[in-house]
């Protein structure tokens, strides 16, 4: 068969999406793929756990570890949501939508990190959090700054100038990457 998915598996896969997730198509139907360093297979599978009703390929890899869901035609509609040139973008009304702390947590554990930085005087600052966006747009980390700030989380976008890279900036030292 081919699994639709529920409100909750939704918002994660939004999460997902917005981190190390990705979804293609190997035939006429989309299948989500997951993929984590080996440090962090256990959380790849409680990912995959969470999408209950959907077989999965055997996790494969060395130091990057991934599998693939089975394939699905409910899958499409979000392949051509996130993918509609080949290339992920920002699905702006499904980003409104599902906007949850499911969606927010599962994006932070993709490509969240947390940094104590120092001040001139060696005095620690508080934690920093960061999420990698560098994969998306200019202007779709502008609209997710904005649309995280709409949330009460405040956010700015700065370009870190190797590699073009942005994150988001929250007033109490908060950061988005």
């Amino acid at each position: 068969g081919h699994p639709a998915l529920n409100t909750k598996q939704e918002e994660l896969l939004v999460g997902m999406l917005l981190g190390d997730g990705s979804i293609s198509v190997p035939g006429k139907s989309a299948q989500i793929k997951v993929q984590q360093c080996v440090a962090q297979e256990s959380y790849m599978r409680l990912k995959m756990s969470a999408f209950t009703g959907m077989a999965w390929t055997p996790i494969n890899g060395k130091s990057q570890r991934q599998a693939n869901s089975q394939v699905s035609f409910h899958l499409n509609e979000w392949r051509n949501a996130w993918y509609p040139k080949g290339k992920k973008v920002i699905p702006r009304e499904i980003i409104k939508s599902h906007f949850s702390p499911l969606m927010l947590v599962a994006w932070y554990l993709d490509d969240g990190s947390i940094a104590i930085n120092k001040t001139k005087k060696g005095n620690e600052t508080n934690p920093s959090a960061f999420i990698s966006t560098q994969g998306f747009t200019k202007d779709d980390n502008e609209w997710l700054a904005e649309f995280l700030t709409s949330k009460g989380i405040k956010t700015s976008v700065h370009e870190i100038k190797a590699g073009g890279t942005f994150y988001k900036k929250q007033e109490d030292k908060v950061y988005y990457r």
